[in-house]
């Protein structure tokens, strides 16, 4: 199966799904209105779908819609506590071998980035839990027991800001995330333009493989064992990179 969302032309976002490898689409399913960030993801049956609401509003947050039945009907929901959260950026991340959904938001006031996950398919979350703050660019990767958590982290270096790559890493299934690994230091990255630096992980086995930008271009950082073990690679000029297996 195949499912897309997307963002259509009346402001709302659509999911439509594929049961021929993408050769054939459904009619689309209206989940509500969108101001963005759009991501999905599926397990068998099940397909999950996050968006922002309200972008610009006093009250921003998190929409977040979940099908049992191959996306062809969704349950939808605002899972940032209506937006009084303020929750920006969601990001998805999904345990293939028991289900479970971890995800990430960025929240604007106070800043800060917080970790959450459901054990029953999405309808229900647990508490969101303060990852860091004064950071931005959350991502998500979970990988069993290990689930890591990378981003960007203010720091003043002078009087200019300077955006460092940081991940953080729980062992118990997400219940903590008391390992933070500042794996740039001083990065030169004083500014973030959209997507720009944001600091993109890959984990499965065990191994961790994270990529992120610094002033001068790209790099890829890899470990083991939960843990960044090994000195950050030079890939090239640029600003983004996304690692998958042995490349990226």
């Amino acid at each position: 199966n195949v499912h897309l969302a997307f963002i259509g032309t009346n402001g709302h976002v659509k999911a439509v799904s594929s049961t021929d490898h993408s050769k054939t689409f459904g009619s689309a399913v209206d989940l509500g209105k969108s101001t963005g960030e759009v991501v999905i993801t599926s397990h068998v049956k099940n397909v999950y779908v996050a968006f922002e609401v309200g972008r610009g509003t006093p009250e921003p947050g998190v929409g977040f819609g979940y099908s049992h039945d191959g996306g062809q009907t969704f349950s939808v929901s605002n899972i940032s506590q209506n937006g009084s959260r303020q929750a920006h950026e969601p990001i998805l991340s999904l345990n293939q071998k028991n289900g479970r959904l971890s995800l990430v938001w960025r929240e604007h006031d106070p800043t800060q980035g917080v970790y959450l996950q459901s054990l029953d398919n999405g309808v229900t979350w647990s508490t969101p839990l303060v990852i860091d703050t004064g950071s931005r660019q959350f991502m998500v990767q979970d990988n069993g027991p290990t689930i890591f958590v990378s981003y960007l982290k203010e720091f003043m270096i002078g009087n200019t800001p300077d955006w460092q790559v940081q991940l953080a890493v729980s062992k118990d299934n997400g219940l903590t995330f008391p390992f933070i690994q500042n794996l740039s230091g001083p990065s030169g990255v004083s500014e973030i333009v959209g997507d720009n630096s944001r600091p993109v992980p890959w984990s499965v086995s065990g191994k961790i493989v994270l990529t992120g930008a610094l002033a001068d271009g790209a790099y890829i950082w890899s470990g083991d064992r939960g843990r960044i073990t090994s000195d950050k690679v030079y890939l090239g000029p640029g600003e983004l990179a996304a690692p998958q297996g042995q490349v990226a």
